[in-house]
């Protein structure tokens, strides 16, 4: 399944949501991010000594044009907003961020293994 809501088509698509801005009831598209915008949402995740933040995140699960200006948006809309875009996109940037960790750890290893000796380089015979 495919949706394009004016922004960026995603496989998975995402889900519309009601929520209030500027006092009255609106649909909000709520998208499941494309791969290139998982590292913008684990960056954005881990701001703020890990409390995350919110802002880049409804941003992005928005996408572009949706909505320009946030501050229209009241507090129940911004919760039902990053929830859904938690619901769609959560699983995904856990395991992004788990293929992480194992390739830091396989470089990691390899850093290890390949730390030069004290000894001096042989000279060439040259």
């Amino acid at each position: 399944m495919s949706e394009d809501n004016g922004n960026a088509v995603t496989l998975a698509g995402g889900e519309e949501i009601d929520v209030t801005i500027g006092g009255k009831r609106k649909k909000v598209f709520v998208r499941q991010l494309p791969i290139e915008d998982i590292p913008k949402l684990a960056q954005a995740t881990g701001e703020n000594n890990g409390f995350g933040d919110e802002s880049t995140m409804v941003r992005l699960y928005l996408g572009e044009g949706q909505l320009d200006d946030l501050s229209v948006l009241d507090m129940d809309a911004i919760g039902a907003i990053l929830d859904k875009g938690e619901e769609l996109n959560l699983r995904f940037l856990h395991q992004f961020l788990r293929r992480q960790q194992r390739r830091g750890k396989v470089f990691q290893s390899l850093g290890e293994t390949e730390k030069p000796s004290s000894k001096s380089q042989p000279k060439s015979r040259g």
